[in-house]
């Protein structure tokens, strides 16, 4: 019995959702990094560590 109890519909739904989460989380560092000034550096490395920090 190999059969998932997850249907495949509801799986892709949360996997899409969570990437969603994922990008708000990042978006929103990056708000918040320009609004503390920071430089392309400075904005890439918040963005990129509020978007994992969602997972």
């Amino acid at each position: 019995m190999s059969a998932s109890l997850i249907p495949a519909g509801i799986a892709v739904a949360t996997r899409y959702l969570d990437l969603a989460g994922v990008f708000s989380c990042a978006l929103l560092g990056g708000a918040v990094a320009r609004t503390a000034g920071l430089d392309l550096f400075g904005f890439l490395v918040v963005g990129i560590i509020s978007g994992l920090a969602e997972t």
